[in-house]
């Protein structure tokens, strides 16, 4: 589909070393360059448990990384290399997605960007809907690592397009879950059965 984020995922090649694009297309390094891009230096101590990965991940994720330039590691805290050409286009990504989701008010590419699900009263009511049942309008609750926290506090905060929404939407510190995908968004597997 084209959309804003994905000609700008498309062009990535035009604008970011080839070996960063290898290292950050592993879901382990993405998600450490996303926390330590958008938030401060951290330990690999911190990014393992704040991203729910074992340390053994952590450090492998974090050699390749070095070797491609996108962290520098000092005294054992790692910083984002902000001179990295993933780095820059890293920011302009976050700024398509944000302009795409006001715009088209298509929350998808949020969670593909940010690793985060729904969960909360309202993914109740749509995940386990029984007929006859009031729908009313449920609090949303977004739930995502502790590095991503403030971040996504900002875009909820900052974005047209959760100001707009009749529901309250809150973010909250994600826990290890099982996620499923709807239409695009990740939801709380169990949302149906348990309270969030």
């Amino acid at each position: 589909m084209e959309s804003l984020p994905n000609m700008h995922v498309a062009v990535m090649p035009l604008r970011v070393d080839g070996a960063q694009i290898r290292v950050l297309g592993r879901r382990v390094p993405y998600t450490i360059f996303l926390a330590l891009a958008t938030g401060k230096p951290r330990t690999v101590g911190r990014l393992a448990g704040e991203c729910h990965f074992s340390r053994k991940a952590v450090y492998d994720a974090l050699g390749v990384m070095g070797d491609a330039g996108l962290v520098g590691i000092h005294r054992h805290t790692v910083t984002a290399n902000e001179r990295s050409s993933a780095r820059l286009w890293l920011e302009g990504y976050m700024e398509a997605v944000m302009s795409w989701i006001d715009v088209r008010e298509d929350a998808s590419v949020l969670f593909r960007m940010i690793p985060s699900h729904v969960g909360g009263p309202h993914a109740r009511i749509l995940r386990g809907y029984e007929p006859g049942a009031p729908m009313g309008l449920a609090e949303m609750h977004i739930f995502t690592h502790e590095p991503f926290l403030d971040l996504m506090k900002s875009i909820v905060q900052k974005g047209a397009y959760f100001r707009r929404q009749p529901r309250r939407v809150a973010v909250r510190p994600a826990e290890d879950v099982q996620i499923t995908w709807v239409e695009g968004i990740p939801y709380q597997k169990d949302a149906g059965k348990v309270d969030c």
